[in-house]
């Protein structure tokens, strides 16, 4: 069972997302394995969440040798809205 309990503070105008690159400069959304959670994306909603993860980033990096980037999307488009109130 999937049950949110975010607490929402503000409309999200601007995404937050770790970002590796290999040595051909393909990419792809990195990933972590969080305490109950399991795997998740490292993407998030505000710039200070996405900075608490840069250690762990740092460990991919260093572990890999990968290039990792942090970045931010702005552009910002609703494809569908399910449910709500």
């Amino acid at each position: 069972m999937l049950i949110h309990d975010a607490k929402n503070t503000q409309p999200i105008t601007e995404l937050y997302v770790y970002i590796s690159v290999d040595k051909n400069g393909n990419e792809g959304v990195c990933g972590a394995t969080l305490p109950d959670l399991g795997s998740v994306p490292l993407v998030f909603g505000y710039l200070k969440t996405a900075e608490a993860f840069l250690s762990l980033v740092n460990e991919v990096v260093a572990t890999t040798g990968v290039r990792v980037d942090l970045v931010k999307f702005t552009n910002r488009e609703v494809l569908k809205s399910i449910g709500g109130e």
